[in-house]
């Protein structure tokens, strides 16, 4: 299962139905959370580096 990005926070029920045999059906419950918030630091801030070359 997949959960986009945008979706709204909460209880969502999932209902699945068999295909072979059609009175055959599952549920199930999920919750979806606010994902953490994600932090990126560059250290140093700027750097030189010469055509063709790495650092």
């Amino acid at each position: 299962m997949t959960v986009a990005a945008n979706a709204a926070l909460g209880a969502y029920t999932i209902t699945t139905t068999s295909t072979f045999d059609g009175s055959k059906k599952g549920t199930a419950t999920i919750t979806v959370t606010a994902a953490p918030a994600v932090t990126v630091i560059v250290d140093p801030s700027s750097a030189s580096v010469d055509q063709g070359g790495s650092q």
